[in-house]
Parts: structure tokens; C-alpha cells; sequence
């Protein structure tokens, strides 16, 4: 029986959070032998604005101000579309990874979701347009909330995926993250896992999970009782992970997850749980 292929999705913009995810992404295409779609949505609303009789572009270098027009904006665009098509197939070629590239028009939210059918992981940048900013970017935030598929937050500053961590608790969702961690990181390194028990008593029965789910991998365990976001966050951060593997914990309040991955230096992969009846 042929494997059904695995697809990976980046969203892409100018911004260097996204050209980050882009390189992270095809990364991680290579490793899980997956194809890669970068997707550049252009905003509708960008080229409405633009429509306005108001409308003006402020060159940063001449400090010039210049009249729009949806015409300007739709050309900008589309020069924008051409030249991340190009740097895709630049990394796409220097990884040998298979590759596609498509632009949509529309709201971005709804573009990207629509676009993230039939692919098995959505990566993008989590700071938007801001340089130096660390705060989840609008659309990061709302793809958070609503994606149904496992979602790869990635900051401006690449890390390499050498230092993989999982959360295992007993949500259901932690299997499946466990399973992606294990797929993401070598053969040759451990896996970092936290075990994280809401009462003492349950350890035992978590280790056990762990051990017959990692088949003999080699792991680091890190084990922790109780507490809440705010502890998890100061746990993993003592450990540095560069990519860590989250699924919708049960002791983890939505709001920490957006915190965590505003914390923490290198990507955040959550994995949704698993659908009623899968």
C-alpha cells in the first residue's frame, strides 16, 4: 500500500520571522520526507487601503511620501509573491526537498486555514512585522486558536532542531506529541521529555506510557508534580529546548501556551487533540 504524502505548509511574508519559518520549515520537510507549500496570502485588506483617496506610501530611505492605489499595492504584491517563490526554491534546492508555491487573495486568517487542507502541519513566523519583538503577531495568536492541524510557531532567530522536548502528561494529545518529538529528533540524540503528573501518584503510570511509546529511544527525563503555567514555563526554560513539542496539556490554561511561546528562544510545536471518535 502506498504511504499517503506528507505535506507541510509555511505561510510567508517579507518579514524576517517569516523567511525564519521558511528555513525552519524546509528543515523539517527534509527530516519527515515531507513536501513543502509555501503559501503567500495577499491581504485584501492591504489593497483595499490602498483604494483610498488617503492613501499615501512614506519611502524609509528618501522620507517621500507617494499617493497609492489598488494597481500600486496588486504590482507590489505580486513582486512580493515572485521573490519569496524564488527564495523557497533556493532553500528548497539546496535541502533537495520537494516543493510548491501558491498566492491566494483574501482575508489571511481565512486564506491560510483554507489553505492548510489536506497538509499535516502549519509552520509561520510568531512575531509578525516587528523587529525585536517578541509578542505573538496577531495572525500567530488567531491561527493558534483556531487551526485544526499541529501548528509550529517560529521565531525571528533560526535555531537548528537539535535539542528536541516534548511535555507528556495524560491528555490524550501527548501521545501524539510524544510521537512527533521522537520523528523530529535524531536517532543519534535524546529526547528531552518532561513528564508532568498533576499529583505524585500518577508518575508511575506516566513512565510506564513513556517507556512502551519510545520503543527503547533514548530519552532525558524531567520529571514535575503539580503547578501551572507559569511554573511549566520556568521549567522548560531552565532546559532550552530549540524546538519543543506541546499538545493541548490538561493542567496548561490557553493564555500560557501564548506565553510560552513568546518566552521561548526557539520554535513551539502544539498538536491538537485528537478529533471525537479518530
Amino acid at each position: 500500500m502506498t504511504r499517503k504524502r506528507r505535506r507541510i505548509v509555511v505561510a510567508v511574508d517579507t518579514s524576517a520571522g517569516s523567511r525564519a519559518a521558511l528555513r525552519l520549515a524546509a528543515v523539517l520537510a527534509r527530516r519527515l520526507d515531507a513536501e513543502l507549500t509555501g503559501l503567500f496570502v495577499q491581504d485584501q485588506n492591504l489593497i483595499h487601503l490602498a483604494s483610498l483617496p488617503f492613501a499615501r506610501e512614506l519611502s524609509a530611505s528618501a522620507g517621500v511620501r507617494r499617493a497609492l492605489s489598488a494597481e500600486i499595492m496588486e504590482r507590489e504584491l505580486a513582486r512580493q509573491a515572485r521573490s519569496l517563490e524564488q527564495e523557497l526554491e533556493k532553500v528548497a534546492m539546496a535541502l533537495d526537498i520537494r516543493w510548491t508555491f501558491q498566492t491566494r487573495r483574501g482575508r489571511v486568517i481565512p486564506e491560510i486555514l483554507a489553505a492548510s487542507i489536506e497538509h499535516e502541519l502549519l509552520a509561520l513566523g510568531r512575531t509578525g512585522m516587528r523587529l525585536g519583538h517578541r509578542r505573538l503577531g496577531s495572525t500567530a495568536r488567531r491561527l493558534l486558536a483556531e487551526a485544526g492541524l499541529p501548528i509550529l510557531l517560529i521565531g525571528s532567530v533560526p535555531s537548528p532542531v537539535e535539542r528536541v522536548m516534548a511535555v507528556f502528561d495524560s491528555s490524550p494529545s501527548s501521545e501524539q506529541a510524544l510521537r512527533r518529538a521522537l520523528e523530529l529528533t535524531p536517532e543519534e540524540q535524546s529526547l528531552h521529555v518532561l513528564v508532568w503528573a498533576e499529583k505524585r501518584a500518577d508518575l508511575a503510570s506516566l513512565e510506564s506510557r513513556l517507556a512502551r511509546l519510545a520503543g527503547g529511544r533514548a530519552l532525558e527525563i524531567y520529571l514535575r508534580v503539580g503547578g501551572g503555567g507559569r511554573e511549566l514555563i520556568d521549567w522548560v526554560s531552565r532546559i532550552g529546548p530549540t524546538m519543543l513539542v506541546v499538545g493541548q496539556l490538561g493542567q496548561l490554561e490557553p493564555a500560557a501556551l501564548e506565553a510560552l511561546a513568546e518566552r521561548l528562544d526557539g520554535a513551539v510545536l502544539r498538536i491538537r487533540e485528537p478529533a471525537a471518535g479518530a
